[in-house]
């Protein structure tokens, strides 16, 4: 068997997708996983209350365990907020379309060029963070600068960095609040703004894709108000402050520190076009 640093590169042994639900990547494990639930095929459910004897058995035995736990703490921290400065223009190419990120609705919002002197030329703000599309692709993203001769420089970011940024601007002097509706056993999350990939990947761990939304039942909504709560979100309805149950909790988690996590790229929900 490879040792646990070099599986734990590949993928987990066990990977939980949904509270108590997991992906057995490893069929080693499945001795240990007998008596303490129900597996049909490569999906493990936990139905013991031994949750942590179980995980704390998987690591003894040098497996790699990636709990909902610990996928919540590996969630990139929102950075300090850039400082919003004066607008400086920017002469752009015809095939080039951008957009900022707004803040008032956690959505990508076009910059319509104005031409002068038979140019196409954008007002850019520094400190904001903008998207440059030149195809169908995601594009490439930065955060304005204000040059020393007084033009645009453009720091180049990664899609989910730049996310994380102007969450930290819009949140920077308070909390936003986001629509939640009451569904009978849950709530329903409408997923109309952008979320950094590995929070949207998170949170659609914690309930259920549906043509509304994400639908998020009781078992996942304490993992996702601390999701939403790292990005400064209230939900409307079903807002608390929470923190893990003894059930869900890891103190350690068996064999995460040898986890590392795939690149985030990809800006996630909806990209406001």
């Amino acid at each position: 068997m490879p040792s646990r640093p070099e599986r734990a590169r590949i993928h987990a042994d066990l990977d939980e997708i949904a509270p108590n639900t997991f992906i057995i990547h490893n069929d080693k494990v499945r001795p240990v996983l007998r008596g303490e639930g129900v597996t049909v095929g490569h999906t493990f459910e936990l139905v013991s209350p031994r949750r942590q004897g179980l995980l704390g058995r998987l690591k003894a035995r040098g497996f790699n365990v990636r709990t909902l736990e610990s996928r919540l703490e590996r969630l990139p921290r929102l950075p300090a907020a850039p400082t919003l400065g004066p607008l400086i223009s920017r002469e752009i190419g015809g095939k080039e379309r951008w957009s900022v990120f707004d803040g008032n609705d956690l959505r990508w919002r076009e910059i319509r060029p104005a031409e002068q002197n038979g140019k196409s030329v954008i007002s850019l703000q520094a400190g904001s963070l903008v998207r440059r599309r030149r195809s169908r692709t995601g594009g490439d993203f930065f955060q304005v600068e204000r040059a020393k001769t007084g033009g645009v420089n453009l720091l180049p970011l990664s899609d989910s960095e730049a996310v994380l940024r102007g969450y930290a601007q819009a949140t920077a002097d308070s909390d936003i609040e986001i629509e939640v509706r009451e569904r009978e056993g849950g709530y329903l999350l409408p997923l109309d703004f952008v979320l950094p990939q590995s929070y949207l990947e998170m949170l659609r761990c914690t309930g259920a894709q549906t043509a509304e939304g994400l639908l998020i039942g009781q078992a996942g909504w304490p993992f996702a108000l601390m999701t939403l709560h790292r990005l400064n979100l209230r939900p409307s309805l079903g807002d608390a402050e929470v923190e893990l149950s003894p059930t869900f909790y890891d103190p350690q988690p068996a064999g995460d520190e040898d986890w590392e996590e795939e690149d985030g790229d990809g800006d996630g929900g909806w990209d406001g076009r």
